[in-house]
């Protein structure tokens, strides 16, 4: 089963939302380790809870929730990540509800090589989609479901898998000399499973729904993680 990396929940709303410094001080109780401004609409927070980083992001007509272990770099569990954020969604002091959600996991194998990272995705891939003599690859695909929550929501579920490199940039600091030299780590390959299971853009979600909503979502997507590219077709 892939390592997740990072879970992210994403709430839509219709009216104006509070900075992400405000957002975040209602759903946590520790003190914010950073805030900022990416550009003039959107705010930024990040909120270490236990063993865990909350990145917080207000853009107009959005709030971004995203997990990330900084102890580990992986989560091991969707439903955990999801509950450590849905357990105090509650606590929002908003005037509106959200009216779209979206789940997004972002999951890897660990490759050898470049070749390697290729079988793996081949494994999941019919010859249809990968044929045999593809050396490269960066699919997406949405396959929509019907909630069996709500009636009448559709449900996006969207999967990318890819071969990708990521090189890991070390810094060192030197308290004496006031400098801080940077080193880069040899280049690890996986293969990237990332997974976008949302409400319909179409659709909207009826008062009450957003926790049910938000559960089903959370099976989803540990069904696909756990199934791989194949679980669209099941």
């Amino acid at each position: 089963m892939p390592q997740i990396e990072s879970v992210q929940l994403a709430l839509f709303f219709k009216d104006s939302i509070p900075n992400a410094d405000e957002i975040a001080k209602q759903l946590f109780d520790e003190e914010l380790a950073q805030y900022g401004r990416v550009n003039p609409v959107t705010t930024v927070a990040m909120v270490p809870v236990g063993d865990n980083i909350v990145h917080v992001q207000v853009s107009p007509g959005r709030v971004d929730l995203v997990v990330n272990s900084s102890v580990t770099g992986t989560l091991n569990n969707v439903k955990i990540a999801v509950d450590f954020i849905s357990g105090r969604i509650e606590r929002l002091k908003l005037t509106n509800s959200p009216w779209r959600i979206a789940l997004i996991v972002n999951a890897f194998d660990i490759a050898k090589n470049l070749q390697e990272a290729i079988e793996l995705g081949r494994q999941q891939l019919t010859d249809a989609v990968l044929p045999p003599s593809g050396a490269d690859f960066d699919i997406k695909i949405n396959v929509p479901n019907q909630s069996k929550v709500q009636k009448g929501l559709t449900i996006n579920r969207l999967y990318q898998l890819r071969p990708l490199g990521v090189m890991n940039l070390l810094l060192t600091a030197d308290a004496i000399q006031a400098n801080i030299s940077t080193s880069q780590s040899p280049t690890e390959m996986r293969l990237v499973h990332q997974l976008d299971v949302n409400t319909d853009a179409d659709d909207k979600l009826t008062d009450g729904n957003l926790l049910p909503v938000l559960d089903e979502l959370v099976g989803i997507a540990s069904f696909l993680i756990d199934k791989g590219y194949q679980g669209l077709m099941q």
